[in-house]
C-alpha cells in the first residue's frame, strides 16, 4: 500500500482525508506517513491517481517529517 491522490488538489490546498488515500499498489509514499501529511499544503497542482511524493509538500523552513 501507499498514499495516492484521489481528488484534484490545487497548489496551496491542504491535504485531507478527502483528497488522499492509502491504496494499492505501493508506488507512492509509505502509508505510515499518512497522518503526518494531512493538513500540510500542496506545492503544486495534483491530479487523481498520482502516487504521493514528499516533493508535493510545501515545506516551512526547519520542518522535518519523521
Amino acid at each position: 500500500r501507499s498514499i495516492f491522490v484521489v481528488n484534484k488538489i490545487k497548489k496551496g490546498e491542504k491535504f485531507s482525508k478527502n483528497n488522499l488515500r492509502r491504496i494499492r499498489p505501493g508506488h507512492g509514499l509509505a502509508p505510515r506517513y499518512y497522518e503526518k501529511v494531512l493538513g500540510k499544503k500542496s506545492s503544486k497542482n495534483l491530479t487523481p491517481g498520482t502516487p504521493f511524493n514528499l516533493q508535493y509538500i510545501k515545506w516551512k523552513k526547519g520542518i522535518v517529517l519523521q
